[in-house]
């Protein structure tokens, strides 16, 4: 590129480089370069940038127009128009990690360390992993860690390095404070295991015993199930007691409390509770557990009327007035006419409430208490004391 008069000018942008271009570029190498230090030198890219730009062909115009030069590994000096072999391991830093950079002359080489193995496709020394080449290089017992450059061993878990360099059985049970807590611990090669008591239960590699919560099968089916470690409690609804099996079962209140609930009724038990039939004239208390009389005189306003209303333990008895009698629970008018075929003899009777009335025909009188009629007499009667009669009943009773 020539600017201002004939000078030249290097771009000095870095990017990705791509090992290899097969339609797309592939095979991205991990530290960033000029297209040029990319595309010019030997065996390093075939496509730099994103997107991709394919580097040009050697010898091509493009190629000579970039590189300076026809051949990958040199470019041209511009100061003195002369080839000159590229340094790849001053300009392109990260080449050859992890090892050392050679630059030759056209070209460069990379040397690994022990312990690398040269990668020529990303262009730098890879770690070589001694533990899966296969050999057996750790003793019985232990592991091979892979580390850069080379291999540790290591005893395995279950394991610890004896004074005479090998790797035993450690006794976790002794070793480990606390070890299987709830539980038995059980010693065997390279590990262990926990033997849970009851409540307890192992995790999946037996190491530790962890609580089981027995709630979540619900054993308290008329009750609250509360976990605890290693158990659980029920708390039983009302009307259920806690049974030595740790669950709830129906309380019988008519059996276990005969006398005091359901009084004057009959208990018949339920499900958690129990129900009071109450006896003819009880009802319910409010809360339902026992019967009490029922106050028909109040609770029947008019109850025996015209009588008095007198409440008994389960029922009641009307009191009538004179003239009345007791009927379905009512105070009912006598009919005294028709209960007495010989009232008001000689008369006629008629019914009043209540009472009655002897109609006496003419020529009779009505005696003293109502109830019959006399016929009159004209001649003048004595009482027992041959003196006139002032009470003229009296006389007429006294003769019949």
């Amino acid at each position: 590129m020539q600017v201002n008069g004939g000078n030249n000018c290097m771009d000095m942008r870095k990017s990705v480089c791509y090992r290899n271009l097969n339609d797309t570029c592939q095979n991205e190498l991990s530290f960033n370069m000029t297209k040029k230090m990319c595309c010019c030198s030997y065996n390093v890219g075939k496509g730099w940038n994103k997107p991709c730009e394919a580097c040009p062909t050697p010898a091509t115009p493009e190629y000579q127009l970039l590189c300076g030069n026809q051949a990958p590994g040199f470019i041209i000096d511009i100061h003195t128009g002369k080839p000159m072999d590229i340094d790849e391991c001053r300009e392109i830093p990260g080449i050859c990690a992890n090892g050392v950079c050679i630059n030759q002359i056209g070209n460069f080489r990379c040397e690994c360390p022990m312990g690398f193995s040269y990668n020529n496709v990303f262009l730098i020394c890879e770690d070589i992993d001694e533990c899966n080449n296969g050999d057996n290089l750790c003793q019985r017992n232990a592991d091979c860690i892979n580390i850069p450059g080379s291999y540790r061993c290591e005893c395995s878990p279950g394991f610890k390095l004896s004074p005479s360099g090998a790797c035993m059985d450690r006794n976790e049970c002794l070793e480990i404070a606390n070890v299987c807590s709830h539980g038995e611990c059980i010693d065997m090669e390279g590990s262990y295991r926990c033997l849970c008591h009851n409540g307890f239960k192992a995790t999946g590699d037996q190491t530790m015993c962890m609580d089981i919560d027995e709630c979540d099968r619900q054993p308290c089916g008329n009750g609250t199930c509360k976990n605890t470690v290693g158990s659980y409690n029920c708390i039983c609804f009302p009307g259920f007691d806690l049974t030595h099996n740790n669950d709830c079962m129906d309380i019988d209140e008519c059996s276990s409390l005969i006398g005091q609930v359901c009084r004057n009724g009959q208990c018949i038990n339920r499900m958690g509770s129990f129900q009071c039939l109450c006896q003819e004239g009880y009802e319910l208390t409010p809360d339902s557990k026992n019967c009490v009389d029922i106050n028909e005189c109040v609770s029947y306003p008019g109850t025996c009327s015209p009588g008095t209303c007198q409440n008994l333990d389960g029922s009641f008895r009307c009191i009538c007035p004179p003239g009345y009698e007791v009927q379905n629970d009512n105070c009912i008018d006598i009919n005294e006419c028709e209960e007495e075929p010989n009232m008001c003899l000689f008369g006629s009777c008629s019914n009043t409430v209540g009472s009655f009335q002897c109609l006496c025909p003419q020529g009779f009188i009505l005696s003293e208490n109502g109830r019959r009629c006399f016929g009159e007499l004209t001649l003048t009667l004595t009482n027992a004391h041959n003196k006139p009669c002032e009470n003229l009943s009296r006389c007429l009773a006294a003769t019949v």
